[in-house]
């Protein structure tokens, strides 16, 4: 069982000065975006990824992904970790996706459409080297207020 998480920051922020994301996430283009890079492989930091799978929208990932979102906006604290609920796997747990090997995570503030927010992953190693992780098959996304959540699993074989 793995858990990747990327390397946010734990903050509490002033976020009147960002962009608010959209309400509901338009899930064709989100796949379209990430499953892009993919297709072609990219290079994430000093590690290249090679070309691999398309993910699949999973609403259990999703469930979670917006969970998290919801909380990080009540709480005006940017971080994978709350400050007392679950972590990105028991928050995948409790939506009732329980057959996975590995979770990871992206959060991301500020973007206002789903291009910007993939390419501002892009160039963050850590949210580049989730993206392309062969071993996710599926992921769910969410937004609330001015944070984004992507959360990805690869299910046991």
């Amino acid at each position: 069982m793995a858990l990747l998480l990327n390397a946010c920051t734990n903050k509490v922020l002033n976020t009147s000065n960002y962009e608010l994301a959209p309400q509901e996430i338009n899930k064709a283009v989100l796949l379209q975006e990430i499953n892009a890079f993919r297709k072609r492989g990219c290079r994430c930091g000093s590690v290249k990824f090679m070309p691999t799978h398309a993910l699949k929208w999973n609403k259990n990932l999703e469930t979670a992904a917006l969970k998290h979102s919801q909380v990080m906006k009540k709480t005006n604290y940017f971080s994978h970790e709350e400050k007392r609920g679950p972590d990105v796997a028991e928050r995948v747990k409790n939506t009732g996706y329980t057959d996975w090997s590995t979770v990871g995570e992206n959060i991301a503030m500020g973007y206002a459409t789903e291009k910007e927010v993939v390419a501002g992953w892009i160039k963050s190693t850590g949210h580049c080297s989730n993206i392309m992780n062969p071993d996710f098959d599926e992921l769910g996304a969410s937004t609330s207020g001015v944070y984004w959540t992507m959360v990805f699993a690869g299910r046991k074989n």
